[in-house]
């Protein structure tokens, strides 16, 4: 057994699944029986016992099997349904609009004369209005088949965008991690040149002062050597 909503209003009826090829599920809605527990989980005899509602050709996502769910889900509410999706569904109400008046009108014919002789002359009138409802029929069908595909497809397109994204915030935050290792591997380096070029620059001061040192014991030596070769001559 399935759960199933029924476009009529929205609500969600018991069925049984009678074949799931194509884009539509096919159902047979479950008729109430005597005892059942809750009368409103079945589609209304009203509706159910008619020949034309007895089957229903609905979306995958119109069913849901009763094991997968913790209760009868609750009915679509109006809101959920997208502004432009409720004008197309007008613009096919007013379509289809004179056609219906025609087909009353026909009826009513139909119930104040001859049966026989008015279905000889209204059969052709008859059959091209249910001609066009079935052409404008599959036309929505398609409409609504194409409409899915498209919000399939940029959902799609969506999630490759957000996946594009996260890759390339991620790329960045790598290599933002990679110039901060380098930027102090950089920073510790020139730091310890600064510090080399102070140890440099003192010994250099150091060796200067020796250096001075060394060249005035040197003087002082030349010094004491030339007044001893001058005591010496005399």
């Amino acid at each position: 057994d399935v759960w199933a909503c029924w476009a009529g209003d929205g609500a969600w009826y018991l069925a049984q699944v009678v074949d799931t090829a194509g884009k539509h599920v096919r159902i047979a809605w479950t008729r109430h029986t005597h005892g059942a527990y809750s009368s409103s989980e079945y589609l209304p005899a009203r509706h159910a016992d008619n020949d034309d509602m007895s089957f229903a050709d609905v979306a995958h996502s119109a069913v849901l099997r009763v094991e997968e769910s913790i209760r009868r889900p609750m009915p679509a509410s109006v809101d959920e349904l997208p502004v432009g999706q409720w004008a197309h569904y007008l613009a096919i109400a007013r379509f289809h609009g004179p056609r219906l008046q025609e087909l009353h009108t026909l009826c009513n014919e139909l119930n104040s004369c001859n049966y026989e002789t008015w279905f000889s002359d209204a059969e052709p009138a008859l059959t091209n209005v249910a001609s066009s409802l079935a052409a404008s029929r599959l036309e929505a069908e398609k409409q609504a088949d194409s409409l899915g595909d498209l919000s399939k497809q940029l959902a799609d397109d969506a999630e490759n965008i957000a996946g594009q994204l996260e890759s390339s915030c991620a790329d960045i935050n790598l290599e933002f991690q990679v110039v901060q290792t380098e930027r102090l591997h950089v920073t510790h380096v020139v730091e310890g040149l600064r510090m080399r070029q102070e140890d440099l620059l003192s010994r250099q001061a150091e060796l200067a002062k020796q250096l001075a040192d060394v060249r005035e014991e040197l003087l002082k030596a030349e010094s004491s050597e030339i007044e001893l070769l001058w005591r010496g001559g005399g």
